[in-house]
């Protein structure tokens, strides 16, 4: 599990910073479409590992390596925003609020076998970063 954190933290970031150049707008679709290329090629079987290794209950070593993964992946949307005009005392609030807001659709389209719960949470996100820049 350690592994798989660690390229979660690394290598796994690549299509994030693949963002890089997006307004507000495109960072949020684009980073809610990488998670649901993961739901569809897995037919809602896959989600984030990271968060899986989180709730299992595993090692507090297994558990700082998420935390890790989790705060590259924050800093690197953050990064984005604040390139996209984001004010840096509001880009990582949301930050935050896309990635956590994410991670608990995908919670629920894998339950639900739907991109619904993705699908409100764009809409909502979209909105809400309409009013940043």
């Amino acid at each position: 599990m350690g592994a798989a954190m660690e390229y979660m933290a690394t290598d796994g970031r690549v299509p994030l910073r693949a963002l890089r150049g997006s307004d507000v707008s495109g960072i949020v679709t684009g980073f809610i479409n990488l998670w649901r290329g993961v739901l569809t090629k897995s037919e809602f079987a896959a989600g984030c590992a990271t968060a899986g290794v989180t709730m299992s209950g595993e090692s507090e070593t297994v558990r700082a390596a998420a935390r890790k993964a989790f705060e590259v992946w924050i800093e690197d949307l953050t990064e984005l925003l604040e390139a996209a005009g984001v004010d840096p005392s509001k880009a990582a609030d949301f930050a935050w609020m896309l990635f956590a807001s994410t991670e608990g659709a995908l919670v629920f389209a894998r339950a639900e076998h739907s991109m619904r719960a993705l699908d409100l949470v764009e809409r909502q996100l979209l909105g809400l970063g309409g009013t940043l820049v």
